[in-house]
């Protein structure tokens, strides 16, 4: 997912490397000359607030986290919501001299850090969609379209924790789908012949029940995405999809391979989405897409539903906003190709599916 003008950000996400956020080398977007103290307030408040977010687990709120961060990573922003309160009180905590008024690019760039810790550090569980693996998908959507800072070290972190978020989602896509080898049960020995009881043989099989579940999923996943491409039929807009524009196609084709993941979607959804699509090439302004998708865009939406969830944040789900409103609002001036739609398409709405299974 990129703007023809975002060369630069996706040249240093080539550059990446799993590590935490470095405060000492980003401190100085909002103090010019700080001390080894100052630093290490900054430092500890960033931990902090770190922490309090590895406790938030409910999906809307884990969502509503990155639209507070990307109302602060764009210029002139202020972070909001329950991302400013947990920032502003870890600074207090850790600096009992600070106020808040007049200091918000520190509570940007704190916020900022703190999240890209998060990713850097958590590792990820296994189904379907973990905490940390929806934040991480969240802040790659909610940041990706964004364009470049004024401030050019703020520009800096704000890439680095870009960075953190596309390669976290995009190793977790792989693994996620790496069958799991099915253990051989484990029966409890006897000294006598007697069957063995319920409360023997449930935990016998455990690991085996459950690598087989887990790999049959990813069975399901597979089954399910190989009978769609064959039937080349949109059950969105029902119709085939020789019949769409590419437009058409290429929101189509994503939504209904995102509606049928079970797992983080990789690089080869995005491309079997794409088989769908002719002039996949041809760039679009967002209001230039809703236009081009007509009526159709109500079929769309009926068809991902969760609304409010969408309503709420408009900054992690741009696409499926426009959508809704009927216009590009502030992301207009983005263009891209029809298969950069094609791929935030999908992540969006894997976001939603996946979240809330």
């Amino acid at each position: 997912m990129r703007s023809i003008e975002r060369s630069r950000e996706f040249e240093l996400l080539e550059n990446w490397g799993e590590k935490l956020i470095d405060l000492a080398a980003h401190v100085r977007i909002f103090e010019k000359h700080p001390d080894d103290d100052f630093v290490s307030k900054r430092s500890a408040a960033t931990n902090e607030v770190g922490t309090s977010i590895s406790k938030i687990h409910h999906v809307q709120s884990v969502i509503g986290l990155c639209q507070g961060l990307a109302e602060g990573t764009i210029n002139g922003g202020v972070v909001t919501g329950k991302l400013a309160e947990l920032t502003i009180t870890a600074l207090k905590k850790k600096s009992s001299a600070f106020v808040s008024d007049g200091r918000q690019m520190e509570i940007n760039t704190i916020a900022l850090a703190a999240i890209g810790n998060r990713l850097a550090a958590a590792g990820g569980a296994s189904v379907p969609l973990p905490t940390n693996d929806l934040l991480a998908m969240a802040v790659w959507s909610a940041l990706s379209l964004q364009g470049s800072h004024t401030n050019d070290r703020f520009e800096s972190l704000r890439l680095e924790v870009l960075n953190l978020a596309r390669h976290r989602v995009k190793e977790v896509a792989t693994k996620a789908r790496m069958r799991k080898p099915v253990p051989e049960p484990k029966t409890p020995q006897k000294e006598t012949d007697a069957p063995l009881l319920p409360t023997e043989l449930a935990p016998a099989l455990s690991a085996t029940i459950s690598a087989l579940r887990e790999n049959a999923v990813l069975d399901r996943e597979e089954i399910d995405l190989l009978w769609w491409t064959l039937s080349g039929w949109s059950e969105i807009l029902e119709k085939p999809y020789s019949d769409l524009t590419p437009a058409q196609a290429a929101i189509a084709a994503s939504l209904e391979v995102a509606h049928q993941t079970r797992r983080v979607p990789s690089d080869a959804h995005k491309h079997l989405a794409l088989r769908m699509v002719k002039g996949a090439n041809k760039k679009f302004r967002l209001s230039e897409l809703i236009e081009a998708l007509g009526s159709d865009r109500q079929k769309m939406l009926a068809c991902i539903g969760y609304k409010e969830q969408i309503l709420e944040a408009p900054a992690v789900f741009p696409l499926l906003f426009a959508l809704e409103s009927g216009t590009g609002g502030q992301n207009d001036n983005v263009i891209l190709a029809l298969e950069d739609w094609c791929a935030r398409a999908l992540l969006e709405g894997s976001i939603l599916y996946l979240a809330n299974q």
